[in-house]
């Protein structure tokens, strides 16, 4: 089993999210003013309101000045906000050389960080108790990720890789107070911080994770969800053709023959389809439907909770739910604080047998 890390009380907390990667030039600003300082930030190299950062082969050129330094820190003075590129993001960036570009990782408090992930994986109108449940998974998952992450230069990206985050930008009063209102809450399982995978809606079926990601996580198990039916995206349909595969898989770097069949071959006891032959003129392939459902597209085939037949146009897509299917449903969150769950509630729901500290 996968263990995720021991759960210690009372740290403050900063998260490194990665907002940037590769850049050639960045400008940062300041509300007030903010001070540029060597990576262990123990030389100040310039105040200014705003600077401005130009990569060159061989160092970084700030504001006409070039650096022989890899790595910088930019922070804010006064209690200031740092401006990067035009977007706004509390606490501080470090700056560092990659190859030919740059990345920029937002140095900021957890509770800061999860202001600007709520509101970009919930809506912010949606009910106070499901945007509860959203600020401690999501305070959760970033934990776990920072106690794995101690090889790397940040602990999480921006995107939709680890959990969308838009920064102060994106903040609003709802879900800033899901936020402080469960500040600190975390899940556990056995007194270690749970992986807790989330996604849009399960279809009316949640996934074990040993299906999708072949891990057991005794918390993760399949559930019937009757929550996330009769919701938006509950119920999809989708008609592609062999070639509209063909061009996808080589969009996405997947280089095929001519697709002549699709067949699933192999289903998980939630009725997902968990293995796919593609048959095409170079040979054939099996791959996992999970694999399949990002090649193709996800937001075309959006999971893999379908059936699929042959039409005159190619292949027809009859699904239910969007997303991986793993863990907590969000709008079966929504449905569940409508009718008047708590968040706790909600928690141990879609997590089995954790404890909410």
């Amino acid at each position: 089993m996968c263990k995720g890390p021991a759960f210690e009380a009372g740290r403050g907390e900063n998260i490194k999210i990665l907002v940037v990667s590769g850049a050639k030039h960045i400008s940062v600003s300041s509300t007030s003013r903010c001070e540029v300082r060597d990576f262990e930030e123990k030389v100040t190299l310039t105040r200014a309101q705003t600077v401005v950062l130009r990569i060159l082969e061989d160092n970084i050129r700030l504001d006409g000045v070039n650096l022989p330094l890899d790595r910088i820190t930019i922070i804010p003075t006064d209690g200031g906000v740092l401006s990067l590129n035009g977007k706004s993001y509390r606490g501080k960036m470090v700056v560092q050389r990659r190859g030919s570009g740059v990345d920029v990782i937002n140095v900021v408090d957890l509770e800061a960080y999860l202001y600007g992930v709520v509101p970009r994986e919930m809506s912010s109108q949606w009910p106070m108790e499901a945007l509860k449940a959203q600020a401690v998974v999501s305070r959760t998952y970033a934990l776990y990720h920072k106690g794995k992450s101690q090889n790397r230069d940040y602990d999480l990206c921006a995107t939709i890789t680890s959990q969308v985050y838009g920064g102060k930008d994106v903040e609003t009063e709802r879900t800033n107070r899901a936020v402080d209102e469960t500040r600190g809450g975390v899940l556990l399982y056995n007194g270690q911080l749970v992986l807790p995978y989330f996604h849009a809606n399960s279809g009316g079926m949640t996934e074990d994770a040993e299906y999708v990601w072949t891990m057991k996580l005794p918390y993760l198990k399949m559930i019937r969800d009757e929550y996330s039916k009769s919701v938006p995206n509950s119920l999809w349909k989708l008609s592609l053709s062999l070639d509209d595969i063909g061009r996808a898989f080589n969009e996405n770097g997947l280089i095929t023959g001519r697709i002549e069949e699709v067949i699933p071959i192999k289903m998980s006891p939630s009725g997902r389809v968990l293995k796919i032959k593609v048959v095409h003129s170079g040979g054939e392939m099996i791959m996992s439907g999970n694999d399949f459902r990002l090649k193709v597209g996800p937001t075309l085939i959006r999971s893999t909770l379908f059936k699929m037949t042959e039409d005159d146009h190619g292949l027809c897509f009859e699904g239910k739910g969007y997303g991986h299917g793993v863990g907590m449903s969000q709008w079966g969150a929504y449905t569940m604080a409508r009718e008047g769950y708590s968040y706790n509630d909600i928690l141990r729901y879609y997590y089995r047998e954790v404890e909410i500290r």
